[in-house]
């Protein structure tokens, strides 16, 4: 005859009309499901639910919805209840309490789950607000006379601060004056217009104006025998604090 086959598990579920979880250990044998509830003020509450017994519900089945987290709790005095779907399923009774250093270790089980808890909130609260500070960054679309040498591109910090990097060359056969590059969406404009000076190939610590208008378009005005054909600029470490 082969040994009994048992199936065990520890769940945490929520107490019903409370923002608490409790810890549940769950096992189930060929004839009976135990359920153990540790409470927060340290009581144990327990059900052994035979198989055939109170509500006729299947134990696998049972022990699928414990599994699933879909049975909640719920707390009433020296009671505590199995609820599914609003229904009360069977109720979990205290256990008698033993020495007074059991009942202290019990305690510090509950607290521990709940510090647990609480960790888990602030851990999940520090990963979403890492995700939110990789930065995404957005391709450019060069207007006509212009090309990348390093991709252009843009993107906006957790900070509100839009960062802007790439090396762009001209592809227009005339001298530069004053020409567009391309236009910044909504939500990445500044307030107002700002400039800076930025590195190009016309000859040695030589420098542009790079304009940024609050429309959002970017405009290069070549400070140097009036730009080339060739003219490469250098858009690396622009940043500024968008509207």
């Amino acid at each position: 005859m082969g040994a009994e086959v048992q199936q065990t598990l520890t769940v945490t579920l929520p107490l019903q009309n409370s923002s608490t979880n409790l810890s549940v250990d769950v096992r189930l044998d060929s004839t009976h499901l135990l359920v153990r509830v540790l409470r927060n003020d340290g009581k144990i509450f327990t059900a052994s639910i035979p198989k055939g017994g109170e509500n006729s519900v299947d134990l696998q089945t049972l022990f699928v919805l414990l599994k699933e987290g879909k049975i909640c709790l719920a707390s009433d005095g020296e009671r505590m209840k199995l609820i599914y779907m609003g229904l009360s399923l069977y109720s979990l009774i205290a256990e008698l309490p033993g020495d007074n250093q059991q009942v202290q270790i019990n305690l510090m089980k509950a607290e521990l789950q709940q510090v647990k808890q609480e960790l888990q909130k602030y851990e999940t609260k520090l990963s979403n607000l890492q995700q939110a500070m990789v930065p995404i960054w957005q391709v450019v679309s060069l207007n006509e006379g212009w090309k990348s040498v390093d991709t252009v591109c843009f993107t906006k910090d957790f900070f509100g601060f839009v960062h802007i990097k790439g090396t762009v060359q001209s592809a227009n056969e005339n001298r530069i004056l004053s020409t567009k590059l391309f236009t910044l969406p909504d939500g990445f404009q500044p307030t107002t217009e700002i400039s800076f000076m930025v590195p190009d190939t016309f000859g040695q610590d030589s420098y542009s104006y790079f304009r940024i208008l609050p429309n959002g378009i970017v405009m290069i005005s070549p400070q140097s025998d009036g730009g080339r054909s060739n003219s490469v600029y250098m858009l690396h470490g622009l940043n500024f604090n968008a509207k």
